[in-house]
């Protein structure tokens, strides 16, 4: 299960380290795409199967199946090296704002990455105490 939220600093090569806890599951590989909302979503290799087979399956000329299109033409395989680290194409480092610090953000099948202003921006228009408070009424803890 992939949780927790790590800080780290993209390398000059735009090479960003997997926190250690989160590696075993990227063993060899993943898959990194655009997500929502202007974050990078690295897939492990077993989630990334599963929701291909999802997609696969939509036909091209229907809407969903547009979306999907764009959503699997954004992203790319990416390998752990032996540090730990994976390259993020330059194109997905400018869609996500990406350009120094980093946040990894696990979110159970997958890791978020977020450029730290844009991670600390999201947070603080999403998950303010009173938002929060709101939301949270919804489950019945």
């Amino acid at each position: 299960m992939l949780t927790g939220e790590a800080k780290h600093q993209l390398d000059d090569k735009g090479r960003v380290v997997i926190p250690r806890r989160f590696r075993e599951a990227f063993a060899p590989d993943g898959f990194l795409t655009r997500g929502l909302p202007g974050c990078l979503w690295l897939f492990p290799r077993a989630e990334w199967s599963r929701i291909w087979e999802v997609l696969s399956s939509l036909r091209l000329t229907d809407m969903d199946g547009h979306l999907a299109a764009q959503f699997l033409a954004s992203g790319t395989e990416v390998v752990v090296d032996h540090r730990g680290r994976v390259l993020i194409p330059d194109s997905l480092r400018a869609w996500a704002g990406i350009t120094g610090d980093v946040i990894l953000l696990g979110r159970v099948s997958l890791v978020e990455i977020w450029a730290a202003d844009r991670w600390i921006a999201y947070q603080e228009e999403q998950f303010s105490p009173e938002r929060l408070a709101e939301k949270l009424k919804q489950f019945s803890f």
